[in-house]
C-alpha cells in the first residue's frame, strides 16, 4: 500500500512536465513502438480513426504524426484518451497535427469508461494501449470493463487494438537486485536521476530529483505499489516543490486474460515481441465470421 501522505503520481499537476524529461531520459528520442503500430495501419474509403487509450502526455500521438509518411495518416483523426486531466493537458499543448487535415482530439476518460466520449460514434480502426499501461488497472474486473469498452469502439470488421504489457508484469517478483543499476531503460528510470527543468508548468525551472523508486508487493505478490519522492529544486539548489508519489502495478495472468478476451467478443490474433523485449503486444480484433 502507498503512504498516506503520499499523491497518486498521474493527478500531481507537475508530475506531467517531469514525465516527459524522464520518459526521454530512459529511451531518448526513439520511438521504436509506433514501428509496431504502422504494421497495422491501413487505408479505408473512410477517414481512418485511431485511439491512443492512456495516452498520458501525447508520446504516440506525437510520434504518428511526426514519423511516418502512410498516406492514411494524413487526414486521419487521432484521438488521446487518459483519465488523468492534468497529462491530458500537456499532451495538448504539446502536440499538432502534422497535415492540415489531420484532427488530433484530447479527451478526459478512463479505461474502463471510454467509448462514450468517441464524438459522433465513431468506430476505431486502431487503437493503441501503450507502454504496459494495461497494469494500472488493478483487478480483473476493470480488465473485463476495459475489454467491454474495446469491444464497443472497434470498427467491426476492420478494428485492431493493440494493448502493451510490460514483460516484468508478467513475470512477477524477481530476485531482489539494486534499483537503477540495470541496462534496462525501464529499469533504469527506478534508480535515482537528476534531470534537468525549462519550466515546470508553473513559472519554476532547475533540476528534478527523484529518489530511487520503492516496490512493495501486496501478501499474494498480484499486485505492487511503487513509490517514490520528486523534488524540483531552483539553480541556488532551494527545494521549489515536493511531493511524494505512487501508482499501482497489477501482475499480469496470462490464463485470466485470455479467458477474458473470449469473453468479451474479442480474439488475440497475434502477439509481437518488441525491441529489447521489455513488453510485449497483443493483437486483439473481433472474430472474422
Amino acid at each position: 500500500m502507498a503512504d498516506l501522505n503520499s499523491s497518486y503520481a498521474y493527478i500531481s499537476p507537475r508530475f506531467p512536465v517531469f514525465y516527459d524529461a524522464w520518459v526521454f531520459a530512459m529511451f531518448g528520442n526513439t520511438h521504436s513502438d509506433t514501428s509496431v503500430y504502422q504494421k497495422y495501419l491501413r487505408s479505408y474509403s473512410h477517414r481512418l480513426v485511431i485511439l491512443d487509450l492512456c495516452t498520458g502526455t501525447g508520446r504516440v500521438v506525437r510520434g504518428l504524426g511526426r514519423d511516418y509518411p502512410h498516406k492514411s495518416l494524413e487526414d486521419a483523426i487521432i484521438y488521446g484518451i487518459d483519465h488523468a486531466p492534468a497529462m491530458v493537458q500537456r499532451a495538448r499543448a504539446t502536440s499538432a497535427p502534422t497535415h492540415p487535415t489531420q484532427e488530433f482530439k484530447w479527451k478526459v476518460a478512463p479505461a474502463t469508461g471510454f467509448y462514450q466520449v468517441l464524438d459522433n460514434g465513431d468506430k476505431v480502426d486502431l487503437l493503441i494501449n501503450s507502454a504496459g499501461s494495461i497494469s494500472h488497472l488493478p483487478n480483473r474486473r476493470d480488465v473485463r470493463l476495459f475489454l467491454g469498452q474495446v469491444k464497443k469502439s472497434l470498427r467491426p470488421e476492420t478494428g485492431v487494438a493493440l494493448i502493451s504489457v510490460l514483460t516484468e508484469m508478467i513475470h512477477g517478483p524477481q530476485e531482489e537486485e539494486e534499483i537503477g543499476e540495470s541496462n534496462d531503460p525501464v529499469e533504469h528510470g527506478m534508480g535515482a536521476l537528476v534531470l534537468p527543468c525549462k519550466d515546470d508548468g508553473e513559472g519554476l525551472s532547475g533540476q528534478w530529483h527523484k529518489s530511487p523508486t520503492k516496490v512493495i508487493w501486496n501478501e499474494d505478490k498480484t499486485v505492487r505499489t511503487d513509490s517514490f519522492c520528486l523534488e524540483l529544486r531552483t539553480d541556488d539548489g532551494t527545494v521549489a516543490w515536493r511531493e511524494d508519489l505512487h501508482w499501482e502495478l497489477a501482475l499480469f495472468d496470462e490464463d485470466a486474460w485470455a479467458a477474458d478476451v473470449q469473453g468479451a467478443g474479442l480474439e488475440v490474433v497475434d502477439t509481437v515481441p518488441e525491441g529489447d523485449t521489455f513488453q510485449r503486444f497483443y493483437v486483439l480484433s473481433n472474430p472474422i465470421i
